[in-house]
């Protein structure tokens, strides 16, 4: 990915989820610091921000590069299915105690791909 005129190397399994707003997208990851400049880190840790990897661009981009493990859940939430300790109503809990929402539009597709990814 591109972030801040850099070209990263995200590998997969440390992905935990993509979050969009607009046209940033925030790559959540296990260990974010390893892909963060040391100045960008305490910065965001002196404003109580979120460590994330952030670009522009659209879910789009980045689908192809995926894999199935990846599952859209809401317009905004991509995740990592390798992540979800369980799925409960119309979210998904992560083993971190996030809460990813599931849309109406994607429940059923959720369903269908924890289906065919696990069972």
């Amino acid at each position: 990915i591109l972030h801040n005129r850099r070209t990263l190397i995200l590998p997969l399994h440390e992905i935990v989820y993509l979050e969009k707003s607009l046209r940033k997208i925030c790559f959540n990851c296990k260990s974010p610091e390893k892909y963060l400049d040391r100045a960008e880190v305490i910065k965001r840790e002196s404003e109580n921000r979120k460590l994330t990897v952030d670009t522009y661009g659209s879910f789009e981009d980045y689908r192809s590069h995926l894999t199935k493990h990846f599952c859209q859940t809401h317009r905004s939430y991509i995740v990592n299915l390798n992540y979800v300790r369980s799925l409960q109503g119309n979210s998904l809990i992560l083993f971190s105690g996030e809460i990813i929402p599931i849309s109406r539009n994607f429940k059923n597709a959720v369903s269908r791909q924890i289906e065919h990814v696990f069972f």
